[in-house]
């Protein structure tokens, strides 16, 4: 077994607001899709996907000096290539009625949700996309693959159950990142620090080590509703640690 340390963050704000924490690679990576909307107070209501920058990933592990610097910039087309996780709430902590869920219905919201909220406004038939707008969407072998609107994939999207985080085979400086909510656009990065193997009672509960600032507020507009509520509002720049911690208990160890 092995103990996985990350730290993450919300990206594209200040103040920052991150998080340090300690998971087991035994956890699920439904876990830890669970773990990221607790630590950032959301409330599991809106679509949502872990994404790994696995050509970007692997660069940066071939690319690292002696003293863990980057010797060349990571070529921008790399970004392209993807591994996405969609959740699935038949084992999400989030579904405590254990209410069983159709995956293939999931899938199509997804789909509808893209389409409905990107495609139709941002894509002409005759120009094509929006040049102003990054792009959302590929075309491979005549299917039109819609993914986040934040920059073109090329991404094999999984559908689940999702399995244990040993099978990503994570690296110390891997990247991962969580968009939540596709409208008000919410997404929190990831930094693998450390790995380490651990005795066999580590987990299943995720560790907080330090953080700071509340999180999110939901359909707030994203993260320029939420600075106007940081000047505002004094309670979102507390961080309580212990309060995170016994949640995380309560909902982990039932499971």
């Amino acid at each position: 077994m092995k103990k996985i340390t990350l730290v993450s963050e919300l990206a594209d704000f200040k103040p920052r607001i991150w998080r340090r924490f300690e998971i087991s690679d035994q956890n699920t990576i439904q876990d830890f899709i669970d773990l990221t909307m607790i630590m950032y107070a959301m409330t599991n209501s809106h679509l949502h996907h872990l994404s790994i920058p696995v050509k970007v990933n692997d660069f940066v592990q071939e690319n690292l000096d002696e003293n863990g610097k980057l010797k060349k910039p990571i070529p921008k087309k790399l970004y392209d290539f993807e591994q996405n996780y969609r959740p699935n709430p038949n084992v999400s902590k989030f579904n405590i009625y254990e209410e069983e869920y159709d995956l293939d219905e999931i899938s199509e919201m997804f789909d509808d949700d893209f389409d409905d909220g990107y495609y139709i406004r941002n894509f002409d038939l005759d120009k094509g996309p929006d040049p102003n707008f990054l792009n959302y969407m590929k075309k491979q072998d005549d299917n039109i693959l819609y993914m986040h609107p934040r920059i073109t994939r090329r991404a094999r999207k999984k559908n689940n159950p999702l399995k244990k985080l040993e099978e990503l085979n994570l690296r110390v400086r891997d990247r991962l990142d969580f968009y939540y909510d596709y409208g008000d656009d919410w997404h929190i990065k990831f930094d693998v620090e450390k790995i380490e193997e651990v005795e066999e009672d580590f987990g299943p509960v995720p560790k907080i080590l330090r953080g700071k600032g509340f999180g999110i507020i939901e359909d707030i507009g994203g993260t320029w509703g939420l600075e106007e509520a940081f000047e505002e509002e004094p309670i979102l720049k507390i961080f309580d640690k212990e309060d995170l911690q016994d949640a995380l208990d309560d909902i982990f160890k039932d499971y």
